[in-house]
């Protein structure tokens, strides 16, 4: 091995030890580089080979990491500066400074330390072959000649041009205008001697939540520079990398501070869904997609869902996020401005959420409140779905409020008419109305007139003959007639005779027969009444 490639790699391995990301130029294939990545590898994770400025992993270098260059002795100078040139234009815009032309020299001194003194040492092996001296003896001769081969200051007409145009590189991201958009490609002016292309396959035009298009003519963009001559004079331009890397740092940003993103559900995978964010692929877990059950995780592809990031790892392109964070502190939200404004005797509107053998549970905006069974109707029922149906949208009277146990007692019937305050009008004493037989007690039963009107038939009146108790001849549920003997609607009670119902309705029957034999025997008449000169002259023949 010669004296420079040894120095090279001591000279490797010292930066590998000191920096956070180590990146070595040179050919894939070359012998030397393959030794060069292999010692930085074993003091630097982080290492990585690379052949020009392209290949380097924009993603792989987080904000403050310093990082190491390294190259082999056929790299061209233009590239080892170029990758210098992309190393501090990524610092720039991951840390938001910006270096002066005598910083940025000195950090491409720092940067590519390694390079220029491999550099040197070349220089100085092929001026000198004494192996064991000749080096230390010819040293400052050797430094005299590198400074005497030091390019010499441009001519002031040059750096007045070159402050009227642009300078570009491969991998440098710009600011441009948009002067065109068309079906293929997006026109973009650089201030460069030539107009930049941006390929329409390059850009997120149409805004995947919205629909809306987002960029226009005369809009400013950031582009990167892929060729500053892409054949036909124009310089070939790109964007989704660079969206992608202000994706990732918008994500990374919205971690740190619990920002909500929005994203659209491409595919229903094992254990949950993949959302597209921005154009980063984000896992929600099943059970991060609601504060409730979803049965189908397919009916949510092609959805907008809402999302804070709960894990994220962009050395691996993992992000793992949630829209059940964002719901639970929404009906928190909800439930606090509830608990602070309800009041009993309020009236609010809800939707029935499930049904239960004692009552239905209502949802009044982030709460759920019970109606009882028995404040569904002024009638009985067996059942609540006899008066509502879950899903169905409801008024509802507070009837009581627990705060400390978190409970909320609600009226449906409350809210309705009160049968009672028409009884006066309807029912009148001797009317013979139809009933229902809806309780039976030792001293009688008790018949409803109407949903909530209900009657008392007293044991007494519910036959035309002596029985012990009224369950001998009724039974829930039937149907009878009944003679209203007594109304008092202030006390809501209404007394009741079976027996004076079925006596009128005998009279009535009695009588409805005694007329007809009555009319029968009007209607009778003799022959000879009826032919009175026939059945004369038949006897005096």
């Amino acid at each position: 091995m010669c004296n420079t490639t040894a120095v090279r790699q001591a000279e490797a391995e010292a930066i590998a030890k000191m920096v956070d990301v180590m990146l070595v130029i040179g050919g894939k294939n070359s012998s030397n580089t393959r030794k060069l990545y292999s010692i930085c590898k074993a003091h630097c994770k982080k290492t990585f080979a690379i052949e020009t400025a392209k290949d380097i992993d924009v993603n792989a270098i987080d904000p403050g990491d310093k990082v190491g260059i390294t190259a082999g002795a056929s790299t061209p100078d233009w590239i080892i500066k170029e990758v210098i040139d992309m190393v501090s234009q990524l610092n720039e815009e991951k840390t938001g400074s910006t270096l002066n032309e005598e910083q940025r020299e000195d950090a491409q001194v720092s940067g590519g330390q390694a390079v220029q003194q491999e550099m040197q040492n070349e220089a100085l092996e092929s001026r000198n072959h004494d192996l064991k001296g000749g080096a230390d003896k010819s040293a400052p001769a050797m430094e005299n000649a590198v400074q005497q081969e030091q390019p010499e200051p441009e001519m002031p007409a040059m750096e007045d041009f070159e402050k009227t145009v642009v300078s570009l590189r491969p991998g440098q991201v710009v600011r441009g205008t948009i002067l065109k958009i068309t079906p293929e490609e997006v026109i973009v002016n650089l201030g460069y001697k030539s107009d930049g292309v941006l390929p329409i396959s390059e850009l997120t035009l149409i805004d995947p939540h919205t629909g809306e298009v987002k960029w226009h003519e005369g809009d400013p963009i950031d582009v990167q520079v892929v060729k500053i001559d892409d054949g036909e004079g124009n310089v070939l331009l790109a964007r989704k990398s660079l969206e992608r890397r202000l994706a990732w740092n918008e994500l990374e940003e919205g971690f740190k501070s619990g920002r909500e993103f929005k994203g659209i559900c491409t595919e229903v995978v094992k254990g949950g869904v993949l959302v597209d964010v921005s154009g980063i692929q984000v896992f929600v877990p099943a059970s991060h997609l609601s504060t409730r059950y979803i049965e189908d995780l397919n009916s949510l592809v092609g959805t907008t869902l809402r999302l804070k990031v709960l894990e994220m790892d962009r050395h691996r392109n993992r992000v793992v996020a949630s829209q059940k964070v964002i719901l639970q502190e929404e009906e928190e939200a909800r439930r606090r401005e509830l608990w602070d404004s309800i009041q009993e005797g309020q009236v609010i509107t809800g939707t029935v959420k499930k049904l239960t053998d004692f009552g239905a549970f209502v949802d009044i905006g982030g709460m759920d409140g019970l109606v009882h069974i028995s404040d569904l109707s002024w009638g009985h029922i067996g059942h609540p779905r006899e008066v509502v149906q879950e899903n169905q949208t409801i008024t509802v009277k507070v009837l009581s409020v627990d705060k400390e146990r978190g409970r909320i007692a609600l009226g449906y019937k409350q809210t309705l008419p009160q049968p009672w305050d028409s009884v006066g009008e309807k029912y009148h004493v001797g009317d013979v109305v139809t009933g229902k037989v809806v309780r039976l007690t030792h001293f009688g039963a008790f018949v409803e007139l109407e949903p909530g009107v209900d009657g008392l038939v007293h044991v007494s009146e519910v036959a035309d003959r002596h029985i012990n108790k009224a369950a001998d001849v009724l039974q829930v549920g039937q149907v009878v007639n009944v003679k209203i003997l007594d109304v008092k609607p202030e006390q809501r009670r209404i007394s009741l005779s079976i027996r004076e119902a079925l006596r009128e309705q005998e009279e009535k029957e009695a009588g409805q027969v005694e007329q007809a034999y009555q009319n029968d025997e009007g209607l009778s008449v003799s022959l000879g009444e009826l032919f009175p000169d026939k059945l004369k002259s038949k006897k005096l023949k």
